[in-house]
Parts: structure tokens; sequence; C-alpha cells
């Protein structure tokens, strides 16, 4: 699924093994050695493909879950989203909400190399990462009609990313010499600027059914303020499209007296990211799940819901188990 994200770091790491040869043959040039691991870096701009990872384990609306393919992520998101009272102003803004959220994000990205055999050469390598990221939104809820809503949303917020890529066998010790903060040990501090478009449309079926329609698109700036070395320092624009449907009915079981209903949902994700550094760009997701309405229980909070997805697209597949509060 993922191949291609780190596929430019097999390059990268392959020549880097003579790099290590030569550093064990001639270790009074350790200097010149971080240069070239240096250019290897910004020649395959793996500090934008880093990046990446922040998008995708921060942005809204892409499903916390974990992937499978030839890189594991795994994707734990806290998103939380209002909409307070409306304007009072009449004109223009009547009927006019302001809109917040704040998304909080962790990403694990794990993926292992073998290397062909060779004596005396290194076997494999293994590439690992971890990505937090907290994005905040603010903007205006419009309503168009009865049943549609649009959110125009301003983002910004904050990744940090850390990690590295390690060499198995002969050659470790003095490839993270050389590499250290470059591709060994390595982190980029990142600005998120950006913004977002959201178009929401609910109503009420025959049987108390209810169906909600969800279209996003994310724009997203990573600017990097701060990294552990200047070759991995980059900027770009990320983009990221979601939408979904579901249909929320209820059904004859309660807990403690109040409701419980049933839900079913398909979700579809769209990433525009340079280069197709995922090695996959789209995947659809599947799920349902239990809704308990309690509204009176805990003040400003309507229900939970408990929900559960497989997730499959060209090259990945995954599966997703969470929790969710109903404001």
């Amino acid at each position: 699924m993922v191949g291609r994200l780190f596929s430019r770091a097999v390059v990268a790491v392959c020549a880097l093994g003579a790099v290590a040869g030569t550093a064990r043959a001639k270790s009074d040039q350790p200097q010149s050695d971080r240069d070239l691991a240096r250019q290897l870096v910004e020649a395959n701009d793996l500090g934008r493909a880093l990046q990446t990872l922040s998008i995708f384990g921060g942005a809204p609306g892409i499903s916390a879950a974990t992937y499978y393919g030839d890189m594991d992520l795994n994707a734990y998101k806290v998103p939380v989203a209002r909409t307070l009272e409306p304007f009072t102003a009449s004109g223009a803004f009547a009927g006019v909400s302001p809109y917040v959220e704040l998304t909080a994000g962790y990403l694990g990205a794990s993926q292992h190399f073998g290397l062909p055999p060779s004596p005396g050469e290194p076997t494999g390598l293994k590439v690992d990462y971890d990505s937090w990221t907290g994005l905040a939104g603010a903007g205006l809820e419009i309503p168009l009609g009865e049943s549609v809503k649009l959110r125009p949303v301003l983002l910004a917020g904050y990744s940090h990313i850390s990690g590295g890529i390690a060499l198995q066998g002969p050659g470790q010790a003095e490839f993270r010499d050389i590499t250290r903060g470059i591709l060994a040990d390595s982190s980029i501090d990142s600005v998120m600027l950006g913004g977002a478009l959201e178009a929401v449309y609910e109503t009420r079926m025959d049987g108390d059914v209810r169906f909600k329609a969800k279209l996003r698109y994310n724009e997203i700036q990573d600017i990097a303020v701060g990294a552990s070395d200047r070759s991995l320092r980059s900027s770009g624009a990320f983009g990221a499209a979601t939408g979904g449907a579901e249909f929320n009915g209820p059904t004859d079981w309660q807990i403690a007296a109040y409701p419980l209903r049933w839900l079913a949902f398909a979700n579809a994700t769209w990433l525009d990211t340079p280069g197709d550094l995922f090695g996959f760009n789209s995947f659809a997701e599947l799920g349902g799940g239990l809704q308990l309405l309690a509204p009176d229980v805990v003040n400003g909070v309507e229900g939970v819901t408990v929900r559960s997805s497989a997730i499959l697209g060209d090259g990945v597949t995954g599966w997703s188990l969470g929790v969710s509060l109903a404001f």
C-alpha cells in the first residue's frame, strides 16, 4: 500500500550502504559522507514525503484506522466539532452560526525492507516514524434551505514528526553515525495553514430513519519551521477530499431506558499528495455500529456511538473500531 512513500528512502539507503563501507575504510572523512547523505535526501525530497504523514494523520475526515500494505499505518484521532448559537444580526448573516473544530491526531508508520544478500553487507532496513498533529479550525455554518449546510473553515495547526531509518546487520553503527539527524534519529516540526469547505445534507425518512451526507475538501500548506537537519526542511501544499453517507434508525433495544439506534455508513477518501507518495490515492470504507441516545446524562452530550468498518482500496486494506460522542 504505502511502498512508494519510502521507496525513495530505500534508494537513498542502498546508495548509503556504499557510504557506510567508505566510512569504515576512511574514517577521517565523516563530513563528506554526511554531505552525500544530505544530497541523496534532498534529491528524493524525503522531507516532503515525511510531511505527508502529518496530513494523513491530522486532516479532518480521513478515518482513524489501521491500514495494511507494504507499510503498516496506525492512525488515532480525537475530533471535536461544535456549531455555536446563530448570530442575532439580520440581513446576510441571518441564520448563520459560528463553527469551530479541533482534531488531535497520531500516526505511526513502520515498514521493513530486505536487501540483497551479500557477505559483510547489511541484510535489511527498518523504517519507523511517529507523527503528532493538532489542527484547529474556525469558520461559519451557512444554512442553504432546510436540509443543507455549508461550512467554510480556516485551518491552523502544528505537527511534529520523529523517527528514522535503521540498517540491520553489518554497517548499522556506521550508517547511524553518518545519517544521524538526516535519516536516522530525525525530526521535523511544521506549521500547518489552510482551509476547508464542507457541505452537509441531513433529512428524516419514514420509520424515524435519519440520513446524513457530507462532502469536504481540505487544502493544507505544511511549512517546516524546524528539523534535525537542513536537508529535511521542506514546504508544500497537500489536499484531501472526503465524502460519506450515513443511515441511522431505531431498534427495539434499550440500555437503562435509553433508546439504542443502528447505523450504517459508507465513506470515500481521495488524497492529492505530490508524486503519489503513499502508493495509493483513494480508498473506500464500509461499516456500521450502534448509537445510544442519552441527552440528560452528561450536559452537552447527546449520546455515544460505537462503530467499526472495513477499508479497501487499490493497494490498501484496513479496519477501524472507534467510539464517538454526539454534542
